[in-house]
């Protein structure tokens, strides 16, 4: 049985794992590259049935919804599928038309315009295609100029997603070895592979989720304390550890212990952090070398690197892990108290205060913003 928190949606981090693994993830989606490969079978209407069933994956996919298996009503996938292609056909005459003079005149530089602006128009298709996909709605497709703006504010993980995308479709010819059928389904994995690295994009970045996946989005409470750490758990002297402020990564041999404290933070059971007499360690399948970042020094507008993710894990868990480790130092001498607010897929925004002793009690307030960027990095920024 698939764990639920295996499936890969549009709320996941835009990977080359992610995307490729995407549209092999079930039982389900497996019949449906067969199904889809059936399809092309029949010239034409196949092609553009395959293109209404990539537009009703990401429409439930948006929704909240299970995508597949998603072959039913297959005259409906035929209307979604003509008409993102009377968009890739409106997109695209201008360009294909000059080349075509270019050709006729044999005139090198009509021909070079012409494919400079028939390029343009494949920039531009996936800037409607995502938008399409959330309400059907037709008047998303019409309008370069509007898709093109969508892609500019797609910013770099537009192109990552080609930088996706275009491996794929490559290694999608390797269908051919299979006699040449296998080409059909291989061509379908590969279309899959596109909507969902595409559609991740523009998902995110224009919050194209519905009203139910939204509410998805928690805030809940943590309270650390000085008598609670890893610190303590360690047993010996951990000086080393408290000057050196980092996190080292390593793979964990037979000598190597999780912490209690940190028991939960697993992934396929295996924890994310060790310890063994060199002190504690991140498992280096999982991140970098993290470092230890203390709020009270980094300086407002600025942002502070912890380090690298390297496999995905679920958002929440990944910010009590860097919290309750106190890889975020959330408090001087006694203890700290705070909201978490998950903003976005991959965002989240943190206030509280922490108590400390002088002379006398003091209570003080922070805000700070931990953000999963598309590098993979994790970012600290005050508030």
């Amino acid at each position: 049985m698939e764990q639920k928190e295996e499936i890969i949606d549009l709320r996941h981090q835009l990977t080359w794992r992610n995307s490729i693994r995407f549209p092999i993830q079930s039982k389900a989606s497996r019949k449906d590259i067969f199904i889809g490969g059936l399809w092309l079978l029949i010239p034409i209407i196949g092609w553009l049935i395959n293109m209404g069933h990539r537009v009703r994956i990401v429409h439930r996919l948006q929704k909240g919804e299970t995508p597949w298996p998603a072959w039913e009503h297959p005259l409906e996938l035929f209307k979604h599928g003509l008409l993102t292609f009377l968009g890739m056909v409106w997109y695209g005459w201008p360009g294909i038309s000059l080349m075509l003079l270019g050709y006729w005149y044999t005139s090198l530089p009509l021909g070079i315009l012409g494919f400079s602006l028939w390029l343009l128009a494949v920039i531009a298709i996936p800037g409607y295609m995502s938008h399409y996909c959330k309400q059907y709605a037709p008047q998303e497709i019409f309008n370069p100029f509007l898709a093109l703006s969508r892609v500019y504010q797609g910013g770099a993980a537009y192109w990552k997603a080609w930088s996706i995308v275009l491996p794929a479709m490559f290694l999608s010819f390797l269908g051919l070895l299979g006699l040449g059928v296998g080409f059909l389904f291989t061509t379908v994995w590969f279309w899959q592979i596109a909507a969902f690295s595409f559609a991740t994009v523009f998902t995110q970045r224009f919050s194209l989720d519905t009203p139910k996946q939204v509410e998805q989005k928690k805030h809940f409470k943590i309270i650390r304390d000085s008598g609670r750490s890893i610190k303590n758990e360690l047993g010996y002297d951990h000086r080393k550890f408290h000057e050196s402020k980092f996190f080292p990564a390593r793979k964990p041999d037979s000598m190597a212990k999780p912490f209690v404290l940190t028991k939960d933070f697993q992934d396929k059971n295996i924890p994310l952090l060790y310890y063994d007499k060199e002190g504690p360690f991140v498992h280096a399948d999982y991140f970098s070398d993290l470092r230890v970042q203390d709020l009270n020094r980094i300086h407002k507008k600025d942002q502070a690197l912890i380090g690298t993710v390297k496999k995905d894990l679920p958002f929440e868990t990944l910010i009590r892990f860097l919290i309750e480790t106190d890889i975020i130092e959330t408090f001087i001498h006694i203890s700290s108290e705070m909201i978490v607010q998950i903003t976005n897929h991959h965002q989240a925004e943190v206030r509280g205060t922490h108590t400390y002793y002088t002379n006398e009690k003091n209570v003080a307030s922070f805000a700070f913003t931990i953000l999963w960027n598309e590098k993979n990095e994790l970012l600290i920024i005050p508030i």
